[in-house]
């Protein structure tokens, strides 16, 4: 139970520290979003007419068009 607890208490201070008091003395946090990273954009959706059937669709020049 000790274990856990003490994990636990770990866990806490890890998110506290990233989360507010690094951010707050300068430092910056990926938790905090300062580290740069950018997020991976979003694929975008297109209109039924626009899509195609995979099976008329070929990948490979010897299959046709």
């Amino acid at each position: 139970m000790t274990d856990l607890v003490v994990l636990l208490a770990v866990l806490a201070l890890w998110f506290v520290l990233n989360l507010w008091l690094l951010p707050r003395l300068g430092m910056q946090t990926c938790l905090s979003g300062m580290c740069g990273m950018k997020r991976c954009p979003q694929p975008v959706k297109s209109k039924t007419s626009e899509r195609h059937d995979p099976d008329q669709t070929s990948r490979l020049p010897e299959q046709g068009e």
